[in-house]
């Protein structure tokens, strides 16, 4: 059996020019970011005799002979039926010569076509392996899970997705937990921690016994210590912190009015911001709000103090007696910096060696910290980098690869990271296969995976909150929430202070009786 390619699920093999078959199979890993590798990715192009691109039709019509489908399903197999690329048909480009009629085909994978799904969702304590299953049981039914995981690796305290491809939903996914996801030629779903990659099924040498180990050409290999990060600095968004109570008795001398707090002040957990005078609350408003609950008392309100969160001031009606005290209980936002090392790359290289990551949507250590670990794991001993090739069939990006060179004295497992396939015709190919470039070999990352892909930090983090001159156009997240209450319209009355017994009036909520 020779090769065999199916379109919309009919055989166009005959109508595919062989040698003009060009598949690439990568794990899409890219350095420095902290992140996990992109998503196992898999692109195919052709040339084929299908007829103009004029009369192609769209995936929705049924076809029963070859035919150019737009969007159409495309399955190639090799000589032993292995399917070596499954995805769809996206781009057609004439290249017709003289008077035959020539089409090029590129087709993308079945990772790719998520990117082509938005989807909207919000979840409170999800695991990474449950946030995976609701979403592709329902935006992508046609995927099998059966090969994922059953035990959760990661919990999410909140995860939103807002106006996000299914695709990025998911790779955001492995950028924190450090794993790798893709969908293979049989739709079948993987997600895999790096020290748990499926073995290649057989090993390259150039001593090969033909039975579980065979040839190889090396192409290049080299050590890449430019790409050296043994020490990252991560800089989150802001985060608030816990309830802050600061004693403001300082500044009283009987006659001071104006407070200054230490930080912009934001609401306490228990959503208010307090002040007390002599161990006694006290009732504060906001500068320029309305109603008596944001007057002074001695105007005819009943607000003791004004809060004017922009300029971290608090401003009493009366100054505080000499010898009071004066205590304010808030919370303030904090920059999350995160700074982690690996000591043993430091102590082989002898220097450090700083890296950066700057993701704003993170405000929480615990994440920042995964991050972190995960470019560690990456990049603490730089790049190691290899491009062989072979001419045996079942290699795929993301698996592990033993490779055994004894003149080069290589004896190392590496990462797949990407399978070039060219044809050579009667249904066999040349794989071009690029390893490495993520670790220094599957020592490293067994040693380091095992102890840190939970979300169980044991290490000393260092937080560093520097001081920071901040100005009165600070950006502001506002957080809300509306709630309803049932109420009889009529019979409301203008009164000196308000009864709270359900007729008071407010501007534009008002009635006329007699």
């Amino acid at each position: 059996m020779g090769l065999r390619v199916t379109l919309a699920g009919v055989d166009i093999t005959k109508q595919v020019d062989e040698s003009t078959i060009s598949i690439s199979n990568t794990l899409g890993q890219g350095a420095g970011t902290g992140g996990g590798g992109s998503g196992r990715a898999a692109t195919c192009t052709l040339r084929s005799t299908l007829g103009p691109i004029s009369q192609a039709v769209g995936a929705g019509t049924k076809v029963t002979t070859p035919t150019l489908v737009r969007q159409g399903e495309i399955r190639i197999y090799d000589s032993s039926n292995n399917c070596i690329f499954g995805g769809f048909a996206t781009k057609f480009t004439d290249a017709t010569l003289k008077t035959t009629i020539y089409t090029t085909v590129e087709c993308h994978d079945y990772w790719q076509s998520l990117a082509r799904v938005v989807i909207n969702e919000n979840f409170e304590n999800v695991t990474d392996i449950q946030f995976i299953r609701i979403v592709l049981t329902k935006y992508a039914p046609w995927v099998d899970l059966s090969n994922l995981p059953t035990k959760a690796n990661y919990l999410f305290p909140i995860r939103t997705t807002r106006n996000d491809t299914l695709q990025k939903a998911l790779q955001d996914i492995a950028d924190i937990t450090g794993f790798q996801m893709w969908i293979d030629p049989n739709k079948k779903f993987y997600y895999q921690s790096p020290y748990q990659n499926t073995t290649a099924p057989f090993s390259l040498s150039n001593t090969p016994n033909f039975f579980n180990s065979f040839n190889l050409a090396v192409d290049d290999y080299e050590f890449d210590d430019n790409s050296i990060i043994n020490r990252v600095y991560f800089y989150g968004g802001k985060r608030p912190t816990d309830d802050y109570l600061q004693d403001l008795s300082t500044q009283v001398n009987g006659t001071n009015k104006t407070f200054v707090l230490a930080y912009y002040p934001r609401r306490a957990s228990d959503q208010k911001i307090h002040c007390y005078r002599n161990g006694q609350e006290i009732n504060m408003g906001v500068v320029l709000g309305d109603g008596p609950e944001n007057t002074y008392k001695s105007k005819g309100g009943t607000a003791d103090a004004l809060m004017n969160a922009d300029a971290k001031t608090i401003e009493f009606d009366v100054a505080p007696p000499a010898g009071s005290t004066i205590q304010a209980k808030y919370r303030y936002e904090l920059p999350l910096v995160v700074v982690l090392s690996d000591n043993k790359s430091v102590a082989y290289f002898g220097n450090f060696y700083d890296g950066v990551i700057s993701d704003e949507n993170v405000i929480d250590p615990q994440t920042a910290v995964q991050r972190c670990r995960i470019l560690l794991l990456q990049q603490s001993y730089g790049l190691v980098t290899m491009k062989v090739r072979c001419w045996k069939p079942g290699i795929q990006a993301g698996q592990t690869l033993r490779i055994d060179h004894d003149i080069r004295q290589i004896h190392s497992t590496f990462v797949v990271q990407q399978v070039d396939v060219a044809p050579l015709g009667a249904g066999n190919f040349v794989y071009t296969i690029s390893l490495g470039a993520w670790n220094w070999n599957l020592v490293d990352i067994v040693k380091l995976a095992v102890a840190h892909t939970t979300p169980i930090d044991t290490l000393s983090v260092e937080q560093v909150a520097p001081v920071i001159a901040e100005t009165d156009n600070e950006n502001f997240n506002v957080s809300f929430t509306v709630t309803t209450k049932s109420q009889p319209f009529g019979g409301y009355y203008a009164r000196d202070t308000p009864q709270n017994d359900g007729h008071d009036a407010y501007p534009g909520f008002f009635s006329i009786t007699s």
